[in-house]
Order: structure tokens, then C-alpha cells, then sequence
């Protein structure tokens, strides 16, 4: 059995890779714990932690990592403090509206390696997220909270065969970082990337792409690093890059290439290396 009151300080509780058999019984009541990690702990449901509205008020941080969980209920959302929560090698299959709080200001969201087959609804404070290695195949248009203040997006190894963001994006959008590697995408329209006028790193790589419109880029003026390797390009429009002055990093390895216009780097004036 565990007991709360032994240290009335304690901020930080790290009970990972244990095997206890009853987390109910701490009486977490007493605690006022800023960050709490049980991961690896064969954990399946979130239920038996028994956690009330009243209960670790001011955790900021959460790792449930490594476990079976395929559910969350609504544990989750009866911490209004949440930062951080980390649901990273579970098998998740679904998160709907009820089980994440509207108030929690979570800011990083960790999802990767579960199943999630479906863009889950977060809820728009989110910045950094994290749902690599999943099986989502679309993002669908019930998502009605525009992710305003997202910076990162990860959604690489899914199965994701188009781009359409409009579900979850403003044109307003303050994205830098997209990662659609290891995906289903086959053809990159003048449209898909259009409402990422701030991105500054985009992977692309890993696809079945086998054609770019030559205005695809178009919009994405403050473009560092763009990855477009493994996929089936067998040519790029000489105005393909035409307005990526910042671009610094390009790389156009494994692919179907018969053909590079002379013209294709011309407005790349800070490249610094091309693969």
C-alpha cells in the first residue's frame, strides 16, 4: 500500500516501470503534485485511479505512457491545470469531445503509437501534437474547434491519402512544423497547402507522390526546410520553388527524377544543401 503523507512537499511523483497492483489506494487527495508519471505500469483503464474534480488540482503534467489503455474516459478532464499529457504506446482507438477538459490549457499532446483511426477532437489551446503511428485515414469535418495556437503537428505514418486541414486550421494559423511522412499521399494540389503561410519545416517524404502543382508551394514564403524524398516525382515546374527565398534545406533523393529543369533552383538563394 502506498501512502501520500509521507513527504506533505512532494511536487514530483515518478511511479513508473513499478508493478503495483492497486494505484487506488494511494489517497491522492493529499497530494499536490505538479507532475505525475505511470508509465510502463500495465495500466488498462484509467477508472481504478479512482480521481475526483478535487483531487491533484494543480498537476501540470501527466505521463501514462506505455500501457494498454484504450480508453480514457473522462479522467482526463477533470484536471483544469494539464500542460503536458503524454498517452504515447497505448491503444487508443478513439478521443471524443467529453473526455478532454475545455478549460485545460494542455499545450502538448502526445498520441503516437496507438490506433487512433480518426483526427480526435482537441480542443484549440494545443500547440505541440504528437499522433505518429496511427491509422488515420482523414480529418473529418465534425471538428468544429479551429486549432489556433498549434506550432507542431505530427501525423506521419498513418494513412492519410489527401491533405485537408480546412476542418481544423483558420487561414490564420501559426503552424511551423508538419510532418505527413510515411503516409498514403499521392498528388500535392495548388490548394492542400495553402493555408500554411507560416510553416517552416514540412516532411512530405515517404509518400506515393507522383506529381506537385507548380503553385503548391506558393504560399509558404518562410519555408527552412522542405523534404520531399521516397516518393515518385519524375519532374518539378521550373516555378515549383519560385517563392521559397528562405529555403535552406531540400531533399529530392529517391525518387523517379528523368528530367531537372535548369531553372528549378534559381530563387533559392539561401539554399545550403540539396539531397
Amino acid at each position: 500500500q502506498l501512502k501520500s503523507d509521507f513527504i506533505p512537499s512532494l511536487r514530483s511523483l515518478d511511479l513508473s516501470e513499478n508493478s503495483i497492483q492497486d494505484l487506488g489506494m494511494l489517497s491522492w487527495s493529499r497530494l499536490d503534485l505538479e507532475r505525475l508519471s505511470l508509465a510502463n505500469l500495465n495500466i488498462t483503464n484509467l477508472d481504478f485511479l479512482k480521481l475526483s474534480k478535487d483531487n491533484l488540482a494543480h498537476l501540470r503534467y501527466l505521463d501514462l505512457s506505455f500501457n494498454s489503455i484504450s480508453s480514457i474516459g473522462k479522467v482526463i478532464s477533470r484536471f483544469n491545470r494539464l500542460v503536458t499529457v503524454d498517452l504515447s504506446n497505448n491503444q487508443i482507438e478513439c478521443i471524443s469531445q467529453d473526455m478532454l477538459s475545455e478549460q485545460a490549457p494542455i499545450s502538448n499532446l502526445y498520441l503516437q503509437n496507438n490506433k487512433l483511426r480518426f483526427f480526435p477532437y482537441i480542443y484549440s489551446r494545443s500547440t505541440f501534437i504528437n499522433m505518429s503511428n496511427n491509422l488515420i485515414r482523414r480529418i473529418d469535418a465534425y471538428i468544429t474547434e479551429k486549432l489556433v495556437f498549434l506550432a507542431v503537428l505530427d501525423l506521419s505514418q498513418n494513412q492519410l491519402d489527401s491533405i485537408q486541414f480546412g476542418n481544423i486550421l483558420t487561414e490564420s494559423n501559426k503552424l511551423q512544423e508538419l510532418y505527413l511522412n510515411a503516409n498514403r499521399l499521392e498528388l500535392i494540389s495548388s490548394n492542400d497547402l495553402s493555408y500554411f503561410k507560416t510553416l517552416e519545416i514540412l516532411d512530405l517524404s515517404s509518400n506515393r507522390i507522383r506529381q506537385i502543382d507548380e503553385s503548391a508551394f506558393n504560399n509558404m514564403d518562410r519555408l527552412n526546410i522542405l523534404n520531399l524524398a521516397d516518393n515518385n516525382i519524375t519532374e518539378l515546374n521550373s516555378n515549383t520553388f519560385r517563392n521559397q527565398l528562405q529555403l535552406i534545406s531540400l531533399n529530392l533523393s529517391h525518387n523517379r527524377f528523368e528530367i531537372i529543369i535548369q531553372d528549378l533552383f534559381s530563387s533559392l538563394y539561401n539554399l545550403k544543401k540539396i539531397d
